[in-house]
C-alpha cells in the first residue's frame, strides 16, 4: 500500500508518542500502587503489633485486660484508618478474646446468619469465606518463652484498587490528549515537508515531458529550500542548453 510522506510522518510521530508515554504511564502507575500497598501493609503491621503489646503488657503485669477494655482499645485503633476490615485477638488456646469488624468493608460469602461475634470467632480461627482483596497480618503475643495469644489484623485493598482504576483512566486520557496534540503538530510539520517535496516531484514530471519553463517557489532556509534552488538551477541550465542547441541547429 502506497502511503504519502505526510501520512508516514504522522504515523511515525504518533508511534513515538505512544512508545514514550505508555511505558512511563505504566511505570508511574505501578510504582504508585506499590507505594500504596506498602503503606497499607506497614499500617496493618504496626497496629497488629500495638494491640499485641497491649495484650502482652496486661498478661505480664498479672492483670490481663478485660474483654471490654481490650475491645475499647481496638475501637480506638479502628478509628485511625477506614481501610480496616477487622481486628481479632485470641488467647494461647485459640479462644476468642476481643475484636471488631467493618461491615462496610468485609463481606462474608454465602448466607451467614450468625452474630457478629460468631463471624469474628470464625475470622480468628480460619478467616474462610471472606471476600477477596484483604491484606492480613498476624502477630504472636509471646513473652519470649511461650505463646500467649495472637492478634490478626486485616485491611481492605478495595479503595486502592478503585484508585488504581482512576489512575489508569487518568493516564489513558492524558495519553490520548498528548497523542491528539502530537498528531496535530505532526500533521503541520509533515505538511511543511511534504508540500514542497510534492511540488518538486510535480516539477520533475514537467521537465521530463519537456517543459523547461518551470520554477519551484520554496521560500525556505533549509535543505528543502536548497533542493528547490538546485532544481531551479538545473531547469534553467537545461533550458539554456536546449536554446543553444536550437541556435546551432
Amino acid at each position: 500500500m502506497h502511503l504519502r510522506l505526510r501520512n508516514k510522518l504522522t504515523l511515525i510521530i504518533g508511534a513515538l508518542i505512544l512508545t514514550i508515554t505508555l511505558p512511563l504511564s505504566y511505570f508511574s502507575i505501578s510504582e504508585t500502587q506499590k507505594a500504596r500497598v506498602r503503606e497499607a501493609r506497614t499500617f496493618v503491621t504496626v497496629m497488629a503489633k500495638m494491640v499485641a503489646q497491649v495484650e502482652l503488657n496486661g498478661i505480664m503485669t498479672g492483670s490481663r485486660l478485660p474483654e471490654d477494655v481490650l475491645s475499647a482499645y481496638i475501637d480506638d485503633a479502628f478509628a485511625l484508618n477506614e481501610l480496616f476490615a477487622y481486628i481479632v485477638v485470641v488467647d494461647n488456646a485459640g479462644k476468642f478474646r476481643a475484636g471488631r469488624m467493618n461491615g462496610k468493608v468485609i463481606r462474608i460469602k454465602g448466607n451467614d446468619t450468625g452474630s457478629t461475634r460468631d463471624i469474628l470467632e470464625n475470622l480468628a480461627k480460619e478467616g474462610q469465606g471472606l471476600s477477596p482483596g484483604l491484606l492480613v497480618y498476624v502477630v504472636d503475643v509471646n513473652n519470649g518463652k511461650q505463646l500467649l495469644g495472637r492478634v490478626k489484623t486485616a485491611v481492605t485493598l478495595k479503595p486502592l484498587i478503585v484508585q488504581l482504576h482512576r489512575d489508569i483512566c487518568k493516564y489513558v486520557a492524558v495519553t490520548f490528549i498528548l497523542l491528539g496534540l502530537g498528531m496535530v503538530a505532526s500533521n503541520h510539520l509533515s505538511l511543511r515537508i511534504s508540500k514542497p517535496v510534492g511540488m518538486l516531484a510535480s516539477a520533475m514530471k514537467k521537465v521530463e515531458n519537456g517543459d523547461l519553463d518551470i520554477n519551484v517557489k520554496a521560500d525556505r532556509k533549509d535543505e528543502i529550500g536548497d533542493l528547490a534552488d538546485a532544481f531551479n538551477s538545473m531547469a534553467l541550465n537545461l533550458k539554456k542548453r536546449s536554446s543553444d542547441k536550437k541556435i546551432k541547429d
